[in-house]
């Protein structure tokens, strides 16, 4: 290997190496500040070792996590925990937007399609187009937002808070 990837690979170890440390210098409590601002029943995803579970927040006592899964209280110490996530809602308005984009563009693409295969104006019916492009794209856009709207209500986001 040439010197340069050489140095560029040691610099990369060296750089993941002093972040690492960093992160783990923290204080303990600058770690655990966001679970300790959460809501009291918030909707919380928790990952230990390979077990990913849901329930609702009930809180934190001393160096442990108290929580409601749907078989009961959980208690987990805050050192066995890999991950935490709070529900950050429903993604309704992303789908609404994803939807409209989709369906106004098919229906509009589709309509000037339709309208040049089926034209038999000798002008090639260029004064129609703007017509069926709009309201194609408002009758798709309507449609795709509802239909959206209704998968992305479907789908819940989620924040990670810890570690």
């Amino acid at each position: 290997m040439s010197g340069t990837v050489w140095r560029s690979a040691i610099g990369a170890v060296v750089l993941a190496v002093g972040t690492g440390s960093a992160l783990g210098a923290q204080p303990f409590q600058q770690q655990t500040a966001a679970l300790a601002a959460l809501p009291h029943e918030s909707l919380v995803r928790v990952r230990s070792g390979d077990i990913r579970t849901e329930g609702r927040l009930q809180g934190l006592q001393g160096n442990t996590l108290v929580w409601r899964a749907h078989n009961g209280d959980r208690r987990t110490p805050l050192s066995e925990l890999d991950a935490v996530w709070v529900s950050a809602g429903r993604a309704t308005g992303k789908g609404a937007l994803i939807g409209a984009a989709v369906g106004g563009g098919l229906l509009a693409l589709g309509g000037a399609f339709i309208l040049r295969a089926t034209c038999d104006n000798v002008n090639g019916c260029r004064d129609e187009y703007a017509k069926v492009i709009l309201l194609g794209g408002a009758a798709g856009g309507g449609s795709g937002a509802l239909l959206g709207a209704g998968i992305g209500s479907l789908v819940r986001r989620w924040r990670h808070v810890y570690p």
